[in-house]
């Protein structure tokens, strides 16, 4: 098995990048999100105007996050509940994660814990211009969060800019790949995709 990092700004596509992959490579593909290892609300901090940033590491259970990787590469199967982003009317859902050849690991802090950082082997950082990032931002929670144009622009501006400049743009300079997404082209899917083909190809032999 190989542990491949995937990282980038919210909104640079890493999710349809993800699916993608997942269509086109089947179970020579596991992948593993920070974004299931957010602690509960009540945990979250709070920024000076008494709002929740989830843009911080200490957001998420970094241990836990850490063994299941470990688990993952070891052979083991997960079953992890999905995050709910804290919906209480979200219904709970499971997802199964079984051990693959690659093992993507995922997410906004995964080069900033140094003890995950350790673990992988290539690092790929999806790159994209912040006003494209926040465009799709916007789209994606007033449709699938129902929040307000408004408080996603504050959450961008007061969460996750600072966030994304203090614990995940110091990791470009360090990626085996940078792929610019602009447009979710089919350009930076084929140069993934022939990417963890190399890699894929280096497990075999």
């Amino acid at each position: 098995m190989k542990l491949i990092g995937l990282s980038g700004i919210s909104g640079s596509g890493k999710t349809y990048l993800i699916n993608l992959l997942k269509q086109k490579l089947g179970d020579r593909l596991s992948i593993i999100s920070s974004d299931n290892y957010y602690k509960s609300i009540e945990f979250q901090n709070l920024d000076a105007n008494g709002f929740h940033n989830f843009d911080l590491p200490e957001g998420i259970n970094e241990q836990a996050f850490l063994n299941d990787i470990i688990e993952l590469s070891n052979g083991q199967t997960l079953i992890r509940k999905v995050y709910n982003f804290n919906n209480p009317n979200a219904k709970k859902q499971f997802i199964e994660i079984k051990s693959a050849p690659l093992l993507i690991v995922e997410g906004l802090f995964i080069y900033h814990y140094q003890a995950i950082a350790d673990l992988l082997e290539y690092k790929i950082f999806i790159d994209i211009d912040s006003e494209t990032a926040l465009k799709r931002r916007i789209e994606r929670d007033e449709k699938e969060r129902g929040m307000t144009k408004e408080t996603v622009e504050y959450q961008w501006s007061q969460h996750v800019m600072p966030g994304y400049e203090a614990y995940v743009r110091p990791h470009f300079d360090k990626a085996n790949l940078i792929i610019s997404n602009q447009h979710n082209s089919d350009d930076a899917f084929k140069k993934l995709e022939i990417s963890l083909n190399q890699l894929l190809n280096k497990v075999k032999e």
